[in-house]
């Protein structure tokens, strides 16, 4: 769980830079001279750049061998850091624009791409705990960092703390270039005689049982329909329905979470809620709580054998906290730390068993595809939720009815769940890469569907002129292998 660890130290520099900026906007727009309104863009560019660039890099990048995987990994942490960087030198409002949206990008790329390494780390037993790992170290990135961010601009300036997220980048850069391996995609090894298999070691001429031979050109056209399959096999991942319905329950999920943490402290200051002037005690309790629920929800994660039902529990726990918070602080506002704890918990919580399931569905040859997707639906939630308060602001409605306008939105993505949970194996507990070379994996077996359109090169017999060759589709792996 090391190098996992130093996954992690990349998602607290990814934590810590998505949510530092909205604590930054006075000092940037006194030191560019630009307007609050002006400013806050760069959140917009940051998220943006993220929910859009992030699934599409993240097909592009994943469609290759183990060594291209990490290669990716790497160069997302590397843009990470000296956008950054960038921003921390940018003279104009427009250069800082611009650097926050390359670093929103390979934000996205990089968690994406964190998500499936961890899962490749480790056993199917602790994958659960390995991804809580991440997700814990993004959610202490927003709890921890966060505050120790602001407390370093007031003190020294905004730009030494785009400076120290720099530096967190480039210490987890550092520690995964030495010690990172390759990432395996769930390919099997070259083959043998007159065997099928995977990669450029499985382009061979010959008939069953005859000797083979390696040909160049041959072997050239496979890896080239090989890469084409395989990219536009990452990119169906977008019209996966089953990937759509997760990716929907945490849109949802998001409206009703992020989007009311956008406004906690006018909630909180409402006469319904008790009033409360100070909002610090409520931050750290949502904080807390949702550092807690990353991390210890991996346990639970790996040893629960049907995910879906610790999923409708966690949705179930989301609804029942935002409806109780306004009752609660009825009571006395001291006692709405406890649903609100709860709410962080089951907020962050949430992802590790949507990202477990996605990349058992998936699998590690296009999973960090879905989960950047997924990635992106959060971006995409909060925003849309941050919107829709703003909007009841603007009708002049009480702050106190946000909680239980997001737990609709979060009823409805429990409903979401209980619909669409069951009709399809996103909840497996065994990974795709993982079924032997040539079965059925364990998602294709439940589902009956076998991959289609693999690139083969190869022969019909052993003897046949090797310069004919020739590319036909059979399988949606991209596996080139021999005729027979």
């Amino acid at each position: 769980m090391r190098l996992v660890s130093l996954l992690a130290v990349g998602a607290f520099a990814l934590g810590l830079d998505a949510y530092v900026t909205a604590g930054l906007l006075p000092e940037v727009a006194g030191d560019l001279g630009a307007s609050i309104a002006a400013t806050g863009q760069m959140v917009t560019a940051f998220t943006l750049a993220y929910a859009l660039a992030s699934p599409l890099l993240a097909a592009l990048s994943s469609a290759g061998s183990e060594r291209r995987q990490r290669r990716a990994l790497l160069a997302a942490l590397a843009v990470f850091a000296l956008a950054n960087a960038g921003s921390a030198l940018a003279p104009s409002l427009g250069a800082l624009l611009a650097t926050r949206a390359v670093a929103g990008a390979g934000a996205g790329l990089y968690l994406a791409l964190a998500a499936a390494a961890a899962a490749a780390l480790v056993g199917p037993e602790r994958r659960g705990r390995a991804l809580a790992l991440l997700m814990g170290g993004m959610s202490s990135g927003t709890v921890i960092g966060v505050p120790v961010g602001v407390l370093v601009a007031e003190h020294t300036g905004w730009r030494a703390t785009l400076w120290m997220v720099a530096a967190l980048g480039a210490a987890a850069l550092a520690g995964l270039a030495g010690w990172l391996p390759h990432l395996r995609s769930g390919a099997a090894t070259a083959p043998g005689p007159g065997a099928r298999g995977t990669g450029p070691e499985a382009c061979y001429t010959g008939g069953r049982g005859a000797a083979t031979e390696r040909q160049p050109v041959a072997e050239r056209q496979c890896m080239t329909e090989r890469q084409r399959l395989s990219v536009r096999q990452r990119l169906s991942v977008l019209a996966d329905r089953r990937v759509a319905a997760v990716v929907g329950v945490s849109f949802l999920a998001a409206v009703a979470s992020l989007g009311l943490y956008t406004y906690l402290a006018p909630l909180m200051a409402s006469p319904a809620m008790g009033g409360v002037e100070g909002i610090t005690p409520y931050l750290w309790a949502w904080g807390v709580g949702g550092v807690l629920g990353s991390v210890l929800v991996g346990q639970w994660v790996d040893r629960v054998r049907r995910p879906h039902v610790l999923v409708t529990g966690i949705m179930a726990l989301l609804v029942v906290a935002l409806v109780a918070l306004r009752p609660a602080a009825g009571l006395s506002p001291l006692v709405a730390l406890a649903p609100l704890a709860v709410w962080g918990a089951v907020g962050w919580a949430l992802q590790v068993p949507q990202q477990h399931g996605l990349l058992a569905a998936r699998g590690a040859r296009d999973g960090a595809t879905a989960v950047a997707l997924n990635e992106s639906a959060l971006y995409l939630g909060s925003a849309v939720g941050s919107g829709l308060g703003g909007l009841a602001f603007g009708l002049g409605w009480d702050a106190s009815v946000l909680p239980w306008c997001a737990a609709g939105f979060a009823l409805a993505g429990l409903l979401v769940h209980v619909a669409w949970g069951r009709r399809g194996p996103l909840y497996a507990g065994t990974p795709a890469e993982e079924a032997p070379a040539g079965e059925a994996t364990p998602t294709e077996a439940r589902s009956g569907e076998r991959p289609t359109g693999e690139a083969r090169v190869g022969t019909a017999a052993s003897g046949t002129d090797p310069a004919k060759a020739t590319v036909t589709a059979a399988g949606s792996d991209g596996r080139c292998s021999t005729g027979t």
